[in-house]
């Protein structure tokens, strides 16, 4: 059971967020998925300019008092 809850990303320490829509964060994303892993936190996807829905009501539902991480730089995803 506590293999499954780290799988749905419960219990995570913390959420890294990355820039799905810029082609160069790809690499910033690429590097992070294996710290991501060992450390059971999940990984989100944002725009460029905003959040998807999806990933903002799975933000405010599963992972409220989480630490959120930026894998990109503020210019890649923006403040906030």
């Amino acid at each position: 059971m506590k293999r499954a809850a780290a799988a749905a990303g419960l219990n995570s320490p913390a959420v890294l967020i990355f820039n799905g829509q810029n082609p160069a964060s790809f690499y910033d994303a690429l590097a992070a998925a294996a710290m991501a892993s060992h450390a059971h936190m999940p990984m989100l996807a944002v725009k460029n300019t905003s959040v998807p829905a999806a990933t903002s009501s799975r933000l405010s539902a599963s992972f409220s008092g989480n630490a959120r991480y930026a894998v990109s730089s503020t210019t890649s995803i923006g403040r906030g």
